[in-house]
């Protein structure tokens, strides 16, 4: 389908000649100044990203059932070809034309999932036992390096929500005031923001800079009960 400025100049150019303003050739010389560019069809990206939701999720619950089973290797394998997969089908289809890019996308989000679930499932296979928030930090900072690598939108929400979490569960889970975090969220997206003019993406840094205000006031006054005092404001 073609663009809604393609389809104005198409028929504006047949009224043109209709009113012989112009001749057809000089209609169609204008037209070829503005080659139509077809629309992204959103309703099968949409359907798309869906589909590779629903595939990795039973995917996720199929290695679950049968993850003891697994050997190590296996399981590994199983981690960084995931990764692998989506994220290299996401490069290939940002670099091709028309709506791909943006089906691109999809695949390079659920690749940055992808990654947040390996992080925990490499825990688990080598009974790693760390502090469980970092694997938050690092999940959000996988997205906030791609988020400027690709320059992403979508990437950049995920990277606010996973580092937002993060803040959260050091102050509220542990009791530590964390207002680097801060720090960390508004130097990293706030010129994403600027460069994409995304309203979304302004929205979602407005959202995670408030929650982590709150939790780390909760802190500087008194811990976590000052936190839910102000939020039941």
């Amino acid at each position: 389908p073609m663009s809604k400025q393609a389809r104005w100049l198409m028929t504006e150019s047949e009224r043109w000649v209709r009113d012989r303003i112009v001749s057809p050739e000089q209609a169609e010389r204008i037209r070829s100044l503005y080659p139509a560019a077809p629309t992204a069809p959103w309703g099968t990206i949409v359907c798309s990203g869906l589909g590779a939701v629903i595939v990795g999720l039973g995917i996720i619950l199929l290695l679950a059932f049968n993850w003891d089973a697994i050997p190590k290797l296996g399981k590994l394998g199983l981690i960084f070809g995931a990764l692998a997969g989506a994220h290299g089908a996401g490069l290939w289809l940002r670099g091709q034309d028309s709506w791909r890019p943006a089906l691109g996308e999809v695949f390079s989000v659920l690749g940055t999932m992808l990654f947040g679930a390996g992080i925990w499932l490499v825990a688990q296979i080598y009974n790693i036992d760390e502090h469980y928030p970092n694997g938050f930090l690092f999940w959000g900072l996988g997205a906030l390096a791609l988020a400027w690598a690709l320059d992403s939108v979508p990437q950049g929400i995920l990277a606010v929500v996973t580092l937002t979490i993060w803040g959260l569960t050091e102050c509220l889970g542990f009791d530590r005031e964390l207002g680097w975090s801060l720090v960390l969220v508004i130097g990293g997206l706030a010129p994403l923001v600027w460069r994409k003019r995304s309203a979304v993406l302004a929205a979602v840094l407005l959202a995670g800079v408030y929650a982590l205000l709150l939790a780390n006031a909760g802190e500087w006054g008194g811990g976590s009960a000052a936190f839910a005092a102000a939020m039941s404001l």
